[in-house]
């Protein structure tokens, strides 16, 4: 699946097929990700509903590493320049040696590795955290209700990590670096 905009807006009209099979792939990226977060539970925990699970660290914790997962493989798929995602927590002190769980946000923060970054990828970005957004926000959970947008994407390249250039000192965290989720190095 290619998107083929002429801008960085996505038209549904020009796209037409292509938004459904967006829906059809964040749908089962969702999917991926609560049956992997079920997975790690405890059967007397699998038990409770869904509503009551997502206000749980450990159920959320997984299930973001599930999305950061089914995302990762989505922009390593359909866009070349992707080399490695990393799932990182934006409040985490990169110098601390507390490190620590994840927060309790809810969003998806990634850091990408990109050979360089371009347009199309910020449209697949956009198009991703749009219909993912939207296909959790189906699922009726309050915890997202307030969710205008799922999937924090940040672009770094190779000449960001060597220069320590923004989040990409999170790289080099010896605390709390990014958890590889897919790609190389």
């Amino acid at each position: 699946m290619v998107l083929q905009t002429g801008n960085t807006e996505l038209d549904p009209v020009i796209l037409g097929d292509q938004v459904t099979k967006i829906q059809e792939l964040v749908e089962t990226i969702r999917d991926d990700a609560v049956k992997f977060a079920l997975s790690k539970l405890t059967p007397f925990q699998r038990t409770k509903e869904l509503e009551r699970l997502v206000w749980q660290q450990e159920f959320l914790s997984h299930f973001k590493c599930g999305l950061a997962k089914g995302v990762g493989d989505t922009l390593l798929a359909h866009d070349g320049q992707v080399r490695t995602v990393y799932l990182f927590d934006p409040s985490a002190n990169p110098d601390s040696v507390e490190g620590g769980e994840m927060t309790a946000d809810a969003a998806v923060h990634l850091l990408v590795r990109v050979k360089k970054r371009s347009a199309a990828l910020n449209t697949l970005i956009s198009a991703l955290d749009q219909a993912l957004t939207a296909s959790i926000k189906k699922l009726g959970w309050s915890r997202y209700s307030s969710y205008r947008s799922l999937i924090d994407i940040i672009p770094i390249t190779d000449e960001d990590i060597q220069e320590r250039k923004g989040f990409a000192v999170l790289l080099t965290s010896l605390f709390s670096p990014p958890i590889r989720v897919c790609g190389g190095r």
